[in-house]
């Protein structure tokens, strides 16, 4: 536990356990998966973890019976109780509960005692969730227990300046989500132009006469270009690397969050790890296309441009003299060649496209004269689209830091809110 000090709060403003300021405070629980009459026909809002976003809780699309909530450790939750995520990609994010609910094990609930402002409470968790997350244990799925949801320190404030303070922050913090949303909206429009873009050029080029693709899922296409199987324009690769040769460590690692889905985008890489040698990854070079073949990376597409090797949990395409490698690249994001790798993925439980249904998938072919003047276009037209998106995301970025700063500066009484 963080000790008193080295807690986040200020020394004038003073603080108290948040268990002190509660009624009643538990964690949820999960009715047995196994028996329908915990879940057919259910009525009861049942929260998960993920529904915690520093948010209003408002609705959920996951429901219980009254028989699995007396026969499983959930409890319901009353209105305008605080919550906070205890564990995965959530934990230590708060949540303000505005309807009568029960919760998954993840889920803690602060039901706070009349000398108290509910809101207060979530504030206060998203001001302090830095202090909180210092209390985390475990691995991959890292969380907080009981003991540290108890006993989270929070700014100890009178209940007329917790209202106040609570006031305040819903108007700010509204205005400031509404401008996110805006720019998140902004970022999408772009994103979806950019995709448009592409699917038209690699199909079209700059010609106006058309033809019948004679393949359903693709329309129309120039009427100076063919239609090639995949396997006929590129190699698929799958090739691993030796797991006990430790030179591969200093290799950059592109793993599925690394590539920013359907836009081409190489956000950042990691470097080889112990693991990765130990299970043996893919190694690529810079000439080849990366695709991913399995959730969560299917259809994730990126150029590495490294100077040399780098290794991927992905397919990767090497183009030969029938298609360039950038135009390979640009029709593997048209949205054409997404929903049908899409198409082809479903047909398993775990949505995957494996090397043969990927080389029989056809592809836009256009004269190697075209393909240079369509990726020379879409070369430009995409970094200034890419160009508008990172302006957009830092905006986001800043705003959101913002909205921290301003919360964490009221809820300990360092920027002066009055009655």
């Amino acid at each position: 536990m963080i000790n008193a000090d080295n807690i986040w709060i200020p020394e004038k403003t003073g603080y108290i356990k948040i268990k002190y300021t509660c009624n009643n405070m538990f964690s949820g629980g999960t009715p047995s998966t196994s028996d329908s009459r915990c879940y057919e026909n259910g009525d009861i809002p049942w929260i998960a973890s993920g529904k915690c976003q520093d948010c209003d809780v408002t609705n959920e699309t996951t429901f219980i019976t009254k028989y699995g909530l007396t026969h499983s450790s959930t409890r319901l939750i009353q209105p305008n109780s605080a919550l906070i995520a205890m564990t995965g990609a959530t934990c230590g994010n708060a949540g303000l509960l505005k309807m009568r609910a029960c919760a998954n094990q993840s889920v803690f609930a602060y039901e706070t005692n009349k000398n108290n402002e509910p809101r207060f409470l979530f504030y206060s968790i998203i001001a302090g969730r830095d202090s909180i997350l210092l209390n985390q244990l475990g691995g991959a799925q890292a969380g907080i227990n009981g003991q540290v949801c108890k006993n989270i320190f929070i700014p100890k404030q009178p209940l007329d300046k917790q209202i106040s303070i609570s006031n305040y922050l819903d108007k700010k913090t509204t205005a400031i989500d509404s401008m996110i949303e805006k720019e998140e909206r902004t970022v999408e429009d772009l994103n979806e132009y950019k995709i448009r873009l592409i699917s038209e050029k690699v199909k079209y080029g700059f010609d106006i006469v058309k033809k019948d693709s004679g393949i359903y899922w693709l329309g129309q296409i120039s009427t100076n270009f063919q239609i090639m199987k995949l396997k006929y324009v590129c190699e698929v690769k799958e090739g691993l690397v030796d797991p006990r040769d430790e030179k591969y460590q200093n290799y950059p690692h592109i793993g599925p969050g690394n590539i920013e889905k359907f836009t081409g985008r190489l956000l950042d890489y990691n470097l080889v790890k112990d693991e990765d040698l130990i299970s043996g990854k893919y190694l690529f070079d810079k000439n080849d296309v990366i695709y991913g073949k399995i959730n969560p990376q299917l259809g994730k597409v990126c150029l590495p441009g490294f100077d040399g090797l780098c290794s991927a949990d992905s397919y990767a395409l090497k183009s030969n003299s029938k298609i360039v490698k950038r135009f390979l690249y640009y029709f593997l994001l048209s949205s054409e060649f997404v929903e049908r790798a899409t198409m082809v993925s479903l047909r398993s439980a775990m949505p995957k496209i494996n090397r043969e249904e990927l080389m029989i998938i056809e592809v836009v072919l256009p004269p190697l004269s075209n393909q240079n003047k369509i990726v020379d276009y879409l070369d430009k037209k995409c970094e200034a689209i890419d160009k508008l998106i990172d302006l957009k995301q830092q905006k986001i970025e800043k705003l959101k830091e913002y909205k921290k700063s301003l919360i964490y500066e009221c809820v300990t009484g360092r920027r002066e809110i009055n009655a």
